[in-house]
C-alpha cells in the first residue's frame, strides 16, 4: 500500500455476495489523490460490484472504507453525491422523453419555493460545458441522442454536483477513437484541477494511455496493483485471466461461395420523418466477413433491425440466397437461416427474467426436440442447455439462474451459442464485444471466425473500427445513413477510413 497521507480511499478486507456468488472477497485497495486508477479484469470479476458499493448502490457484507481520513458509511447514491462521489454508469441513468437540461439538473434542491430557476442552471451548465470542450445542445431531448451523446449528458451531470471523486465504468465501450481522446482530455482537465478518476475498462491500449495506476482484480479478489509504466500489455493480459491471451485472429482464407445476403437500396424513415437509411446497398458472399463501421447513431440499429425484419423499410429488397424476403417477419426469417446477435443484448437478446435454460432455447422452443406430447420436453431442455453452458464456457452458479444476473461477457457467450447451434446460414452480428473484457473478446472473435470457416455469410456491424478491419474481408462505413462503396479492408488506411466516418469523401452518386 502507498503512502497514507496520499490516500483519498482505502478500502480493507471488503467482501460483497449475492446469492451463490462471491462478487468481492477480502479486497484491499488504495486510491491516491488526483491519480486515474483503472480497475482491470474479466466480467464478473468484480469491478462494477466494487465500484457500486462504493457508491451506496450495493451495501456491503463486511470490510471497511475510508474517504478522506473518515469512515464512508454510504446508504445510498445520494450519500456518495453528498461526498463528492459520482460515478457514470455503463448502463446510462436518463431520462429518454426529458431534455439535455432537464436530466443534468433532475433532482437538485429547489431555487424558489418547489420550482428550479432553470436559466440559472443553464449558465453553470454552459460553463461547464464550455470548461470541458463537451458539445452538447442543451434542449434537444435524450431519446434523440446517440448513446454517446448521451454518455457526455451522463459526465456533464456528475460534475455539476461538484464530485472531486469520479467512477467511469467501461466508458468507452460505445466511443470512436475521436470520442474516446475528446473523453482522456476530459480526463486529463479533472486531474489537472485536483479530481481523482476510477477508470473501468477492457481496452488495454487506452488503459496504458490513460492510468497512473492499475489494479487487476480475477473471480473477486485482488491479483495486483501496479504502476503503468512498470508493466506490458501482455502482462496486463495474462494477469487479468490468468494465461496468455492472444486476440491477434487467425482469418480464415476460404473460396467464397455464392451471394448469401443482398441489400438492394433500402431506405428507412423514423418516426420524425427523418431518413435513417438512405439507399442502402450490399452483398455478401457465402464464407465472407461484410464489416460495417461508423459512429454510434448513423443508422446501424435501424439497418439491423430491418434486416432482422423488427422495422419494415420504406423501400428496397432484401435477399437471401436470392429469395425476396421482404414482408417476412421475425420467426420467417430465422425458418430461412438467419441470426440476429444483437448491439443491446440485455433489451433484445435475452428475456432478464428468464432462466439461462429458458433463453437458450429462446428461438428454437417450438421445434420438435424440444416437445413432448402437449408440452415442453424439459429434460431435453436441461441437457441441451447444459451442453452449451460446457463447451461455451459460459459462467452460471445453475440452468434455472435468472439471465440478468449473468456477466455481460456470459450473456454474450450465451446469445451466440444460441445462434451458432441453431444452424444458421446468415448472421447479422452487432456491437459483438461490447462492455466484454479481453477473454470474452477473444473467444468471440474465435467463434466469428469458425463461422466463416463453416462458410457462414456474417455482416458484422460495429463501432470499434479496429475490431472491424480485424475481422473483415470486407468493409464499408455508414454516414447519416448512407453507406459508402465497399472496399477491401487492406485497401484503405485508418486515417482514410476515419474520414468516411465523419462524412468526408462521401459515396459518388
Amino acid at each position: 500500500m502507498g503512502d497514507q497521507r496520499n490516500v483519498i480511499l482505502k478500502i480493507r478486507n471488503l467482501t460483497k455476495t449475492f446469492p451463490g456468488v462471491v462478487a468481492n472477497k477480502d479486497v484491499d485497495l488504495d486510491i491516491e489523490y488526483g491519480e486515474v486508477h483503472t480497475l482491470l479484469g474479466e466480467n464478473g470479476a468484480g469491478k462494477s460490484t466494487l465500484m457500486k458499493v462504493i457508491y451506496g448502490i450495493y451495501g456491503k457484507d463486511s470490510g471497511t472504507v475510508e474517504y478522506e481520513g473518515k469512515p464512508l458509511e454510504v446508504k445510498s447514491p445520494k450519500d456518495a453525491i453528498a461526498a463528492g462521489i459520482g460515478m457514470i454508469h455503463q448502463h446510462f441513468l436518463l431520462v429518454q422523453e426529458f431534455t439535455v437540461l432537464e436530466n443534468i439538473i433532475m433532482g437538485l434542491k429547489a431555487d424558489k419555493g418547489i420550482q428550479l430557476d432553470r436559466e440559472k442552471h443553464r449558465s453553470r451548465v454552459e460553463k461547464i460545458v464550455e470548461r470541458f470542450d463537451i458539445r452538447l445542445d442543451l434542449d434537444e431531448k435524450v431519446r434523440d441522442l446517440s448513446v454517446g451523446m448521451q454518455q457526455k449528458v451522463e459526465i456533464v451531470k456528475v460534475l455539476y454536483r461538484n464530485a472531486q471523486f469520479l467512477i467511469l465504468d467501461e466508458p468507452t465501450s460505445v466511443l470512436t477513437p475521436q470520442e474516446s481522446q475528446g473523453l482522456f482530455n476530459i480526463i486529463g482537465k479533472l486531474k489537472q484541477q485536483g479530481a481523482t478518476v476510477i477508470f473501468i475498462s477492457h481496452k488495454l491500449d487506452e488503459v496504458i494511455q490513460i492510468s497512473d495506476r492499475i489494479t487487476v482484480l480475477r473471480d473477486g479478489e485482488v491479483i495486483e496493483t501496479v504502476v503503468n509504466k512498470e508493466i506490458s500489455k501482455d502482462d496486463l493480459s495474462a494477469m487479468m485471466v490468468g494465461r496468455e491471451v492472444n486476440l491477434g485472429v487467425d482469418i480464415p482464407q476460404i473460396q467464397f461461395g455464392p451471394v448469401g445476403l443482398e441489400v438492394d437500396k433500402i431506405s428507412l424513415m423514423n418516426r420524425n420523418g427523418r431518413k435513417v437509411l438512405k439507399d442502402v446497398s450490399f452483398q455478401i458472399h457465402e464464407g465472407e466477413i461484410l464489416g460495417i463501421a461508423g459512429i454510434d447513431g448513423n443508422g446501424q440499429e435501424e439497418l439491423a433491425q430491418v434486416l432482422w425484419g423488427t422495422l419494415s423499410p420504406d423501400s428496397g429488397n432484401i435477399l437471401i440466397r436470392g429469395s425476396n424476403i421482404n414482408g417476412l417477419n421475425t420467426r420467417r426469417r430465422m425458418g430461412l437461416g438467419m441470426a440476429y446477435i444483437p448491439a443491446d443484448r440485455k433489451k433484445e437478446g435475452l428475456i432478464g427474467t428468464f432462466q439461462v435454460s429458458e433463453n437458450v432455447i429462446l428461438d428454437s422452443y417450438y421445434k420438435p426436440s424440444f416437445i413432448k406430447g402437449l408440452g415442453q420436453d424439459f429434460n431435453a431442455i436441461r441437457n441441451y442447455s447444459k451442453r452449451l453452458v460446457e463447451e461455451y464456457k459460459i459462467k452460471t452458479p445453475a440452468l434455472n439462474v435468472w439471465a440478468k444476473n449473468l456477466s455481460g461477457g456470459n450473456q454474450q457467450k450465451l446469445i451466440l451459442s444460441r445462434a451458432i447451434e441453431g444452424n444458421n446460414d446468415v448472421f447479422i452480428i452487432a456491437q459483438p464485444t461490447w462492455g466484454l473484457d479481453i477473454g470474452a473478446i477473444e473467444f468471440v472473435y474465435k467463434k466469428i471466425c469458425e463461422l466463416k470457416d463453416a462458410g457462414k455469410t456474417i455482416l458484422l456491424i460495429s463501432t470499434d473500427l479496429e475490431e472491424v478491419r480485424l475481422l473483415s474481408d470486407r468493409m464499408c462505413v455508414i454516414f447519416e445513413g448512407e453507406v459508402s462503396e465497399t472496399f477491401r479492408v487492406q485497401d484503405k488506411q485508418v486515417a482514410e477510413i476515419g474520414l468516411l466516418m465523419a462524412g468526408g469523401k462521401r459515396k459518388e452518386e
